[in-house]
């Protein structure tokens, strides 16, 4: 029996110390991927050749080297089938999520239309239109992107760079939670005639649905081989329509208030304990009264906005 030589002999003792090694991987690999389960078959071979003899000739070792060999084939076809799987269930979780965002978003628009109609809940209406079309050409260029040949999703890509290139699917979320946040503040604010700060929850969601439309359109242009295209075009417009629909809704909100504001105003002139009827000394306390309630006002602004600014560190340093 001819002896390996040694540097042989060390790489057979190395393979030994793996194979101890895969003994224990062996016991959490069970149901675990393909290329565990070929390493494990690999690794059984060669802890045969161990037990069977102490000694290796050459064609011991040449037959370890053709095991290697096969094993690091059959490993390049496992994760090539592997990436082709993960692919395919990352597209068709894309295109389900895409789709239940398009449902939620009509659940949405027929909640509103079961209230009483008004000039917020018209245009609110309006955004969820547009929001229908935005997903279905979202949708179609996710198809276009698959049927030229592209991956539809790199999930890498968007996991390590926090929210804002998440991917469609984290976009479609957002637009969707926004939406939600939206119409239910469009519901409160008609419900109340537009006190009692409705107004400013009615604007964040009319802003927040805007955000989440340019991060959608964003990500659904990631992977685009043609930004001219008609789908690519649509989904252009689509985020236009959302743009406008929103920035209208918003400028109604405001001019409802304005108008409720201004009959609040008129009626509180027309009480007979109004200001005309004061003296100079009631004035004086009066004007006082309001510079504490102003700087009140003011003092518990300027506390919103740090605390603003704090969230947003904070889910800055999250993301």
């Amino acid at each position: 029996m001819i002896s390996c030589y040694s540097p042989t002999k060390q790489a057979i003792t190395k393979v030994s110390i793996f194979a101890q090694l895969f003994d224990a991987f062996e016991e959490t690999s069970q149901h675990e991927s393909h290329i565990a389960e070929t390493g494990i078959l690999f690794y059984r071979h060669i802890r045969t050749l161990l037990e069977s003899s102490k000694t290796f000739d050459v064609n011991s070792c040449e037959e370890i080297l053709a095991k290697l060999k096969s094993f690091l084939t059959q490993t390049k076809d496992s994760i090539s089938l592997l990436q082709d799987e993960n692919r395919e269930v990352f597209s068709n979780d894309l295109f389900r999520e895409l789709s239940e965002a398009a449902s939620q978003i009509d659940a949405i628009a027929a909640q509103l239309k079961k209230e009483q109609k008004s000039v917020v809940i018209d245009s609110t209406l309006g955004v969820t239109d547009a929001l229908t079309l935005l997903m279905k050409y979202a949708t179609l260029c996710q198809e276009e992107i698959v049927n030229s040949g592209g991956k539809s999703v790199n999930a890498k890509y968007y996991l390590k760079d926090s929210k804002w290139t998440e991917g469609l699917i984290s976009a479609a979320r957002t637009v969707v939670s926004s939406m939600a946040f939206l119409g239910e503040a469009s519901k409160s604010y008609s419900s109340s005639n537009g006190f009692e700060g409705q107004v400013e929850s009615v604007l964040v969601g009319a802003k927040e649905v805007a955000a989440g439309t340019i991060q959608l359109v964003t990500a659904a242009r990631v992977k685009a081989t043609n930004l001219f295209s008609p789908n690519q075009l649509g989904l252009e417009n689509a985020s236009k329509q959302v743009a406008s629909t929103t920035s209208s809704l918003a400028s109604v909100a405001k001019k409802a208030y304005m108008q409720q504001f201004t009959m609040s105003e008129e009626a509180t002139s027309r009480n007979p304990e109004d200001l005309e009827a004061s003296n100079s000394h009631q004035l004086t306390i009066a004007e006082r009264n309001q510079q504490i309630e102003i700087m009140g006002l003011e003092s518990k602004l300027s506390q919103a906005r740090a605390k603003l600014t704090l969230i947003r560190k904070k889910a800055y340093n999250k993301n």
